[in-house]
């Protein structure tokens, strides 16, 4: 969340990067497996405990990245 402030702060086309880059890497964790595994592998290599479970009913929390990048900039 801070480096979302940071960004807000400088420049909202990089606010809404953010988003779009955390859309799409949610969805190929999700939908793609070596995405799945590489995300477990980096995870394992900064000696955090993963699971992947490849399960595209997780998608229907995407619509909250519309209400972050709209909503929280009113908040502040």
């Amino acid at each position: 969340m801070i480096s979302s402030s940071i960004a807000y702060e400088r420049d909202r086309r990089v606010w809404a990067g953010i988003h779009i880059a955390t859309g799409l890497a949610f969805c190929a964790i999700k939908l793609i497996p070596a995405a799945g595994s590489l995300y477990v592998a980096i995870l394992n290599a900064l000696s955090l405990s993963g699971q992947i479970w490849f399960d595209p009913t997780d998608l229907v929390a995407l619509p909250m990245l519309i209400v972050s990048y709209t909503v929280y900039p009113r908040l502040r």
